[in-house]
């Protein structure tokens, strides 16, 4: 199968309703400034305190997000 990928407008509108599209079907949201900011209060109180290393930090918090179905916004 040969990969079609590097004609697609990763900077559009039309890549930011197929993602909308894609979450909304796999019942998943892009996180709010509201999410975020429960996130860190949640790594604070309930995460964070035993992560011994920041990528133990980040797969913390990366499965908190996928526990509450929250995909963050993907820049490439």
């Amino acid at each position: 199968m040969q990969d079609e990928s590097r004609h697609y407008a990763w900077q559009s509108r039309t890549r930011e309703r197929h993602v909308a599209k894609i979450l909304s079907f796999i019942r998943w949201r892009t996180a709010t400034k509201r999410d975020k900011r429960e996130l860190e209060v949640w790594l604070r109180q309930e995460g964070g305190g035993s992560a011994p290393t920041s990528e133990k930090l980040f797969e913390f918090a990366y499965q908190r997000l996928r526990h509450l179905r929250i995909e963050l916004e993907y820049s490439p």
